[in-house]
């Protein structure tokens, strides 16, 4: 019986200790108040050897010591732990060992498993030669127990205090086998949403992804979800729906700074000598020409970009992209004056001859005039498409589209004399007689087509790289407008304003339609750098071709028949006359904005 009662005290004393390290309250043992006497039952006889026996009772301390020198430490219990023979032992206040659990306010004592902390076990009986019986130590298996709150798997590693003289290793935060929850703040000091490629509409590129797959459970909250293989990244492969984007709005800005084809126009102001005959005509050795026979440059010209859309779900296999951009209208303007020298005039092929003809606007002879014109050109369009991924890894991406594209080109020529009789021996055109002839262009372009294109993006931690190219193929609406007037006015006579001008006549003038088909490709590269999860600023280059548009100056028939001008008789061909006239259309510049996406 003495060794039994014996064995039931060690036993409950190595209980106590080990629940003490189990939930690591302190490395050490204190001593608070004196142990007491442990009498054997029933009493026996000392040996006649100077053995110490157990009912020597060490000198109660007069206050707790910080460290025991003494091999057997003394300890004490508030109340004794009954050894049963059922599984669980339930008390609310002694601390258990092995396997512990929260219920209700009430501690659950198992029995040690594999993974927890378990006590080594005593030795059978007391040997002849009894020394003061060692406490037990707590000893750790090759994993710890998993913590009552989940670890971050980002968060450092944290010793944890091991009782003295155990040789145990500190406890390290491993990952759970579950994706770590989100939490509200963390060792990374950032609060909200993980923290990784500051790109929320992809995985997190750097420490997570291999062999362009996500590791698993690293990526996701943002990018593949959890468990991606080896298959991931590409189409429907390995990871059954592709990537699991972060984002399903996006919205971009942009301000454009773009070049565009100039309006090509015909000559329509010269120079010349009076020694030429006639003065000013096209090819005439004192010629010069002052304006046309040349492209007219709107050069560099601002503008605005706006694009968005809605993915209908987190895997990006069906979205909305909606885009459209305007820029500011292109004008040149241009005026020159003569009271006669220079000789200036407007040129054109005399349709009566054939040969090279003027009209005249400054003259030696008694005529003064000035010559001013003013051309535009607008440029801006629109698209909707429907967008879906097509394939897609950690870092990149590449999505499909296809939709309806519109794009709008306006232009329009105009060009005006201002004459004025200042000498005069003609009785029918007296001193003080005044005109003023004006021609006018218009080109309205609209292009209606279908579209198919992609966008891809390639991401290397903040700096991205994404393409976006499209070709649309439709019909382009052509509508031209021309009209001429000559306003004229006799001294102390009412004016006259008669249809007209020099380069639109009653042959031309008028509204005009053609339909033609057109093909309009666009692409565009952007360098982005992500600044927060989710604004991202870039800048790039945009380049779009439109065939067969309608310009305003090539609409222009230099071909005049002199009978036509106002007065007009009759006599001659009907011209100059209209026939649509297509040139090829180009844009292209440089842009810079901010996306952003949630």
């Amino acid at each position: 019986m003495r060794h039994r009662w014996l064995r039931s005290l060690a036993l409950s004393l190595g209980f106590l200790v080990m629940g003490r390290a189990g939930v690591l309250v302190t490395p050490a043992i204190h001593a608070e108040t004196p142990a007491p006497i442990i009498q054997p039952w029933p009493s026996v006889a000392p040996a006649s050897t100077a053995a110490p026996t157990l009912d020597a009772a060490p000198e109660p301390a007069a206050k707790p010591q910080p460290a025991v020198t003494d091999p057997t430490p003394a300890a004490s219990l508030d109340r004794p732990v009954a050894i049963r023979d059922k599984a669980n032992v339930a008390d609310g206040e002694v601390q258990p060992t092995g396997l512990f659990s929260g219920r209700n306010n009430e501690t659950i004592a198992n029995s040690p498993a594999t993974n927890f902390i378990s006590a080594r076990p005593l030795p059978v009986g007391i040997p002849a030669q009894s020394s003061p019986a060692p406490l037990p130590s707590g000893t750790f298996s090759a994993s710890p127990p998993p913590p009552d709150v989940p670890y971050s798997w980002q968060q450092p590693p944290t010793t944890t205090p091991a009782p003295q003289g155990s040789s145990s290793s500190p406890l390290l935060p491993m990952p759970s086998a579950m994706p770590t929850p989100l939490s509200s703040g963390g060792p990374t000091g950032i609060m909200g949403g993980p923290i990784g490629n500051p790109v929320s509409d992809g995985c997190m590129a750097n420490g997570c992804c291999a062999d362009g797959c996500c590791a698993p459970g690293c990526c996701s909250l943002d990018g593949c979800g959890a468990g991606c293989g080896d298959g991931c990244g590409c189409g429907w492969g390995g990871c059954g729906n592709g990537c699991c984007f972060g984002n399903r709005w996006y919205v971009s800005a942009e301000y454009l700074l773009w070049f565009i084809r100039g309006q090509p126009l015909p000559a329509l102001l010269t120079s010349g000598s009076v020694n030429d005959n006639p003065p000013g005509a096209l090819g005439q050795p004192g010629t010069t020409v002052l304006l046309g026979n040349n492209t007219s440059n709107y050069n560099p010209l601002s503008g605005f970009r706006i694009r968005g859309g809605w993915w209908l779900n987190d895997s990006h296999t069906l979205g909305i992209d909606l885009g459209g951009f305007m820029l500011s209208e292109g004008v040149n303007r241009f005026s020159a004056s003569s009271t006669g020298s220079p000789f200036l005039a407007r040129p054109f092929t005399n349709a009566l001859t054939g040969a090279q003809d003027i009209e005249a606007v400054a003259t030696p002879n008694g005529l003064s005039g000035a010559f001013s014109s003013v051309n535009t050109s607008q440029l801006w369009g629109g698209q909707a498409n429907l967008r879906s991924n097509l394939c897609c890894g950690c870092n990149w991406f590449i999505d499909g589209l296809a939709g309806f594209r519109y794009l709008g080109l306006h232009d329009s020529l105009r060009a005006q004399e201002n004459l004025a009789v200042i000498s005069s021996q003609n009785p029918n055109l007296p001193v003080g007689s005044t005109f003023v002839v004006t021609d006018r262009f218009s080109t309205q372009n609209n292009f209606y087509g279908g579209q198919i294109g992609g966008i891809g993006e390639y991401r290397i931690g903040r700096w991205s790289v994404d393409l976006r190219t499209t070709v649309a193929f439709g019909v382009t609406q052509q509508s031209v407008d021309i009209s001429g007037t000559t306003l004229t006015q006799a001294p102390g006579l009412a004016p006259q304003l008669s249809q007209g001008g020099l380069l639109a006549q009653s042959s031309n003038i008028g509204h005009h339609t053609h339909d033609q088909f057109s093909v309009v490709p666009e692409i565009g590269i952007n360098l982005g750098y992500q600044f927060t999860n989710h604004i991202r600023g870039f800048v790039g280059y945009n380049f779009l071709y439109w065939s067969s548009v309608a310009r305003a100056g090539n609409q222009v028939d230099p071909v005049v028949n002199p009978n036509l001008l106002p007065p007009s008789q009759p006599g001659g061909p009907a011209r100059p006359t209209f026939e649509p006239h297509g040139s090829d259309f180009w844009a292209q510049g440089i842009n810079f904005g901010l996306d952003i996406r949630w």
